[in-house]
């Protein structure tokens, strides 16, 4: 058997929505034990890694993910897409879906979601963990796999989870005047400033830079568009199927069906 061979479905740069985040919007979800919910897409972004996703002007791409009195944790942002199964294969996923149906969920910021594909995975600035996908091939579709890992492919796969036991995604910094409750774009500026080394002004001007000329940063102002649309729609109420974990779980209230586009 040869070394191992990912077919590019597209799943591990995609999750389920946060019951949590269902329910502030006013949708209701049911039997559900969040403490369980996976999401395949959480790219932990170590502190080079987030230095060089901000030099290239990709700070938009770059989510608050936890914060303490003495460190903050960051990763890839996941922006609400629909994922529509007339591009997608729907046996792929973990989820009830058939094909040319369009189910809500998130998606890396960076993955296409009319071809599955990340349109960073040839930069070298890519974030390490995108680079060794897949680690875990347990939560592949079986069909979609074959082969099997080389030594250096486990070899690097073992150096990122040392570098992940020992903490080095932890950003150390003091936490205790930020505000955390109304995260701006501001705020998220000043953070990364700090974090980098890297003015904020130059930070603002990296960025802008970034969205006139560069295809992947164009690609993100396009995702971030699309998702505000979405949002709107949800907020609404429009009829949509939301992928969401249901651990065996019969409670949940299924059914919302995608009627527009």
């Amino acid at each position: 058997m040869g070394a191992l061979n990912c077919a590019g479905c597209g799943v591990c740069c995609t999750s389920p929505i946060p019951p949590a985040f269902l329910r502030l919007i006013g949708i209701p979800v049911e039997g559900v034990d969040e403490t369980r919910v996976q999401y395949f897409n959480d790219v932990l972004l170590f502190p080079h890694e987030i230095k060089a996703l901000v030099e290239r002007g990709y700070s938009d791409a770059i989510q608050l993910y936890g914060i303490d009195e003495r460190f903050v944790i960051f990763r890839l942002f996941s922006p609400l897409t629909i994922l529509d199964f007339t591009n997608f294969d729907p046996k792929d996923f973990p989820i009830e879906a058939r094909k040319g149906d369009r189910w809500v969920g998130l998606s890396c910021i960076f993955q296409d979601v009319k071809t599955a594909k990340c349109v960073i995975h040839a930069d070298p600035d890519r974030p390490e963990y995108c680079d060794i996908y897949p680690v875990r091939i347990e939560s592949c579709p079986p069909h979609r796999i074959i082969g099997k890992y080389t030594p250096k492919k486990l070899n690097a796969i073992e150096n990122w989870k040392k570098e992940r036991d020992a903490g080095e995604y932890l950003v150390r910094m003091d936490t205790r005047n930020l505000d955390t409750s109304t995260l701006t774009t501001k705020t998220m500026v000043k953070l990364l400033s700090k974090i980098t080394g890297i003015n904020a002004n130059k930070i603002k001007r990296l960025r802008n830079r970034a969205y006139e000329k560069d295809p992947i940063a164009k690609h993100m102002r396009e995702r971030f568009r699309e998702e505000q649309k979405l949002m709107e729609l949800m907020k609404q109420r429009a009829k949509m199927n939301y992928w969401i974990e249901k651990y065996e779980c019969d409670g949940i209230k299924r059914g919302w069906k995608w009627s527009g586009r």
